[in-house]
């Protein structure tokens, strides 16, 4: 069953979306920039790395990935 959305709500949300479409991301406390570090779940690869873990993370270095998380 799906919740009620009440047309007051559905109005704020949308006036809010609208909004947030022509606010620049720096105004929104946000950095922009390039990040420092990216990283991936290996959750995200694990057909691969059951096949060969040496050359699924070798791929994700390549890729830019600096960093995985185990769980």
């Amino acid at each position: 069953m799906l919740p009620i959305l009440h047309r007051r709500s559905f109005l704020a949300s949308a006036a809010a979306a609208l909004a947030r479409r022509h606010v620049p991301l720096s105004a929104l406390g946000t950095p922009v920039g390039k990040l420092n570090r990216i990283g991936i779940e290996l959750y995200a690869v694990r057909g691969a790395m059951k096949a060969n873990p040496e050359k699924t993370l070798e791929a994700l270095a390549k890729i830019g990935y600096t960093d995985v998380e185990l769980l």
